[in-house]
């Protein structure tokens, strides 16, 4: 066995705190998959500077290493040796992992055998939560395996690529994935490239890069090159000058949420307004296209050079959200139909689909049409309003990430206290830090005409 395989096993045991804290170990195509017996035991920091880890993350009580192809057969085998474990199938993990679930995580684990009953969980626990759900589902739209087992492949690729991006730019790039559904069901997986000292955000997607990997026609090295050139090109093309001129750009200004606490700083150099317990961030959009958009984020210097205030922005921002970013208020039936008919529609049993979801409590998905930063539309002028009417009556918003809201209306259920615990529970479990919008929910009142928090 070659040195770097047993080095990295023994690295990988050493952040798990130790062969008395691994339960069992089995492995993918491309992950180790371990179920611990104390999760806070982790050393993430130096678990993420191991040469040949590309990235981890926690899913349905195990702990997952992103190694790839090739790598992590040969790692396993080191490992198994060192934590004293005997050999184990992904099936046979899956069951210890079940084991392990706390009640609550359990109940979100037998969606796909109880789909209607527990769909008020669903509800609760957010749109990504719910889609995880519904994708990992064993057998319940393709036969003898779930459709994340289907396609696994280019989230493990874009994970290994956001590694590779942030290793070549250096500590001061924030790159993240995101994975954003399209008109007529397709779905585009990107890279979010942030630098330091740059306040443009460009979006590289990874689906044409994807296929040529798969092909073998590219290696993940070029990969990473050809994501830190197009980001480095997207900035480029942007004429700045246009930016110095408040007029010249005020019809392009729009805005995002993100949580107040957990920016604290970065909010100490951005132009922002509160609002309830999040803050709006403003942006000026300079390009955009079916597969995305370019901004510039405002800071309190940009306040500065215009002479203008965040009232102001603010104004300006809500004029232009409905026509630059708009919207989109689907039923959450409509929004995982999309995401499944997206991967392999050949595969979907649709009775089967329409069966299960068939007078399932409504529930609305709310983004805006670029599915990018689409929280912030329940700043629209008048658009909560306009719900309560369609409605005909209150609704709670659960805050499913910075990307969209879920519209639950109150008649369904006054289990808050549940729905709160659930927001916790996926925000900590299964949400990209990044994205985390807020652990508060919220309800609109139709007689107060009024946003407030539970």
């Amino acid at each position: 066995m070659e040195e770097k395989y047993v080095k990295t096993a023994q690295e990988i045991l050493a952040c798990m705190g130790g062969k008395n804290n691994i339960a069992s170990a089995a492995h993918c195509a491309t992950r180790l998959r371990l179920v611990l017996k104390d999760e806070s035991l982790i050393d993430r920091d130096a678990l993420e500077n191991i040469e040949l880890v590309k990235g981890n993350f926690n899913n349905g009580g195990q702990f997952q290493i992103i190694l790839g192809t090739g790598i992590v057969n040969n790692v396993y085998a080191e490992f198994i040796k060192m934590a004293d474990i005997s050999e184990m199938t992904k099936e046979e993990l899956k069951k210890q992992a079940a084991n392990k679930m706390n009640p609550l995580q359990k109940l979100l684990k037998t969606l796909a055998d109880v789909f209607v009953p527990i769909l008020p969980a669903l509800v609760a626990s957010g749109l990504l939560m719910g889609i995880n759900n519904i994708l990992t589902a064993q057998g319940m739209f393709v036969e003898g395996k779930s459709l994340v087992e289907a396609f696994p492949k280019i989230k493990d690729f874009a994970e290994m690529v956001k590694d590779g991006v942030i290793k070549r730019l250096g500590e001061g790039a924030h790159v993240s994935v995101h994975r954003v559904n399209k008109n007529n069901g397709v779905v585009y997986t990107g890279l979010e490239v942030h630098r330091e000292g740059l306040n443009l955000s460009p979006l590289v997607y990874l689906d044409i890069p994807y296929e040529n990997f798969r092909c073998k026609k590219t290696t993940l090295s070029e990969t990473v090159d050809y994501v830190v050139k197009t980001a480095g090109d997207k900035t480029q093309q942007v004429d700045m000058r246009l930016f110095l001129n408040y007029a010249s750009i005020e019809g392009n200004i729009v805005c995002s949420l993100i949580n107040t606490e957990r920016n604290a700083e970065l909010l100490e150099d951005l132009a922002h307004k509160e609002f309830l317990d999040l803050s709006v961030v403003f942006q000026c959009m300079l390009a955009s296209d079916v597969l995305g958009m370019t901004y510039v984020m405002i800071h309190n210097v940009h306040l500065k050079l215009w002479g203008v205030t965040v009232d102001d922005l603010f104004c300006a921002a809500e004029k232009n959200m409905s026509w630059l970013m708009g919207y989109e208020l689907k039923s959450m039936k409509d929004v995982l139909l999309e995401i499944i008919e997206s991967e392999q529609p050949e595969e979907v049993d649709y009775d089967a689909y329409m069966a299960a979801i068939e007078g399932c409590i409504p529930i609305y998905v709310l983004s805006n049409r670029y599915r990018i930063n689409g929280a912030a539309c329940i700043l629209y002028p008048t658009l909560l309003e306009d719900i309560c009417d369609s409605l005909q009556g209150s609704f709670y918003i659960i805050p499913s990430s910075v990307h969209e809201v879920l519209i639950l209306p109150s008649d369904n259920t006054d289990d808050s206290i549940k729905i709160r615990e659930m927001i916790k529970e996926v925000n900590d479990t299964q949400i990209a830090a990044e994205e985390i919008l807020s652990y508060s929910l919220y309800f609109y009142d139709r007689e107060e005409n009024r946003l407030h928090i539970v």
